[in-house]
């Protein structure tokens, strides 16, 4: 079965929040209560052109603890399979993620991999390995929350991929 993909579309303020971004967690949510969370959940700022924008910091932080709360809802069970990275860290690397991703959850279930403020580059390995997905153990959800817009290419690629979902978080 195909999951619906969302993409992005143009964001319209209403005091002050995005409707465009809750009307994506609204459908995120129900996909995890149906069973069916995506692989991949990425929250970045829409690109203004060809221009890269900055991802609002305190909008993808309060979207990021909303949908690990909803992946993850037992407080216990949050502190045994959720683990957090910080892009923001000088010695961040890509590849304990990527491992992370492979390690099963402890006793079984839902395991969530987080990276808070990710650099987002043109690491053509790093997106490859997303891609493909090699390895990740079953019931895995990686979250990136990146602290600016994708590149149009990654974009792309990330759009033609299953599973994935891209939350909104243009400020």
């Amino acid at each position: 079965m195909a999951l619906p993909k969302f993409g992005y579309s143009q964001t319209v303020k209403v005091e002050g929040y995005p409707v465009q971004l809750k009307n994506q967690l609204r459908e995120l949510f129900e996909l995890i209560k149906s069973g069916n969370a995506p692989v991949l959940v990425v929250i970045a700022a829409l690109p203004k052109g060809k221009k890269p924008q900055d991802t609002d910091t305190y909008l993808a932080s309060e979207t990021l603890n909303s949908v690990v709360a909803k992946l993850l809802p037992d407080q216990e069970e949050r502190e045994m399979n959720l683990i957090q990275y910080s892009g923001s860290d000088r010695s961040f690397k890509f590849e304990p993620v990527l491992n992370e991703m492979r390690e099963g959850a402890f006793f079984g279930g839902t395991k969530v991999v987080v990276v808070r403020r990710m650099p987002v580059t043109n690491d053509k390995a790093g997106i490859k390995q997303i891609l493909k997905r090699d390895g990740w153990a079953p019931g895995n959800i990686m979250v990136l929350s990146c602290r600016r817009s994708l590149t149009p290419d990654v974009q792309k690629k990330l759009l033609a991929s299953e599973n994935v979902t891209f939350l909104d978080g243009t400020p």
